[in-house]
């Protein structure tokens, strides 16, 4: 159960296990933590809002004692962020003019709020793994992940039990599926390692900007968890480093022609090339995704696919044609560009289909 106390803004502390904060900000200063909401969390909004209207109490800032009369914030960050410096804007760290106007011609400036306190952390982590990753004010999904991994091992350490066992009660818990939260935990695991090894020197690639869906969704493509060769034992994840490493690289590195995988659309390519021995060795001699693509079943895939789809069309743009009242000129010219285009499509198909039958 919680208690409910009106407590002054200067009495609460931001949570340095904050999961929306990038892990060179937690333990941070109040300045760092301060730049982060104004550059990141679309503060000044909330700013403006609690200035204009006053503090709403419609969902509760909870916390949990500190010490010495001080108490730790663990839902609610962003608010404490705005009301911090509605009170004293000489606070921001940055963008100084535009905090000072908005606290300049705010109506209100609080400086007590209601809270609800619990006894510990642990007290509230079930409830905010709901309201978070499945309920009404989700994080992204690297501050989702953070937070399950937190879950997982608070529920490892107070009941242990099996890892699949686990992610299936941790997912009835916050309303989810158990391969969900297991993706992102295991995900998160793995991004932990890239981040231990200092982010393979990567330029540019840091805990602020790394795009964590990116590394779970090419992890959810069969032939690139193969690739990587994870493994689960005693529920967590083993893989090859050295190919952790280069599907990092692969994802994340700039080149002069861009990455090597520029969007998440190029991922289905990318499994698909190395899972074929030569397409993967063209790839890592440096050429393009797409050129590597080629030495792959991909390309046959996708010419039966169009051919199949362009035969449905001709049979039904044949089915009306019957409905139409005259023939214009362009039509005629189209079709006799498509039969060209057909019969030369044709004629490369059976002589590669000669060729093959005679090796």
């Amino acid at each position: 159960m919680a208690d409910r106390k009106v407590l002054d803004v200067s009495q609460l502390l931001f949570d340095p296990k904050n999961p929306r904060l990038p892990l060179n900000k937690r333990n941070a200063e109040d300045e760092k933590v301060l730049e982060h909401f104004i550059l990141k969390e679309n503060l000044f909004e909330l700013i403006a809002s609690i200035g204009e209207q006053g503090y709403v109490d419609i969902e509760p800032i909870i916390v949990v004692a500190a010490g010495d009369d001080k108490y730790t914030v663990v839902e609610g960050n962003r608010r404490l962020a705005a009301l911090k410096l509605l009170a004293n804007p000489d606070q921001a760290p940055i963008k100084h003019k535009n905090v000072k106007e908005l606290v300049n011609t705010a109506t209100h400036h609080p400086t007590k709020v209601p809270v609800l306190v619990y006894a510990d952390r642990d007290a509230v982590l079930d409830y905010l793994g709901f309201r978070h990753i499945t309920g009404v004010d989700e994080w992204d999904s690297l501050a989702k992940a953070r937070y399950l991994e937190e879950l997982f091992e608070f529920h490892d350490r107070t009941k242990p039990e099996g890892a699949a066992d686990l992610f299936k009660r941790i997912a009835r818990i916050i309303g989810s599926r158990a391969d969900y939260v297991e993706k992102l935990v295991h995900g998160y695991w793995m991004y932990e390692s890239i981040r231990e090894e200092g982010y393979y020197g990567i330029k540019g690639l840091d805990d602020d900007n790394f795009e964590f869906s990116l590394l779970t969704t090419a992890l959810s493509y069969s032939n690139l968890s193969k690739f990587v060769n994870i493994e689960v034992k005693e529920g967590r994840p083993t893989y090859d480093k050295k190919r952790l490493k280069e599907l990092t690289e692969w994802l994340f590195k700039e080149t002069d022609q861009g990455r090597r995988v520029p969007e998440s659309r190029d991922l289905k390519t990318l499994s698909a090339v190395v899972a074929d021995e030569k397409a993967l060795a063209v790839f890592r001699s440096g050429k393009p995704l797409a050129e590597a693509r080629r030495f792959t079943q991909e390309p046959l895939e996708f010419v039966m696919g169009a051919v199949t789809e362009a035969d449905k069309l001709v049979l039904e743009a044949d089915s009306q044609f019957n409905l139409l009242e005259a023939v214009p000129e362009q039509l005629l010219e189209l079709l006799t560009s498509m039969s060209r285009r057909a019969l030369d499509l044709k004629n490369k198909a059976a002589a590669r289909f000669d060729e093959s039958s005679d090796d």
